[in-house]
């Protein structure tokens, strides 16, 4: 995976590159502008062994849950994580 992510950053087209990529284990948080679902397509692309299908979910109202969090963004604040297992308990 990290091979991938060094590929992407390396050789995505400006218009498509991160402005913020994390990840965790097989998860990953990427900010991107609006309109670039074509990321998906050029990560998916980026796998000469074709092993691993990248696919993306888009916030909805302005929120995306990542892991056990819901992410929020804010105008005050660019981002902020409500823990889900806290609010949601099993």
């Amino acid at each position: 995976m990290k091979h991938l992510e060094r590929k992407l950053l390396d050789t995505a087209p400006a218009d498509l590159k991160p402005k913020l990529w994390k990840r965790y284990v097989d998860d990953i948080l990427e900010v991107v502008k609006k309109g670039s679902g074509k990321l998906t397509e050029f990560l998916n692309e980026l796998d000469d062994s074709h092993n691993i299908k990248f696919t993306y979910e888009v916030e909805q109202g302005g929120q995306l849950p990542f892991l056990d969090l819901l992410l929020n963004r804010t105008e005050k604040c660019w981002l902020e994580a409500t823990d889900l297992q806290e609010t949601y308990p099993h």
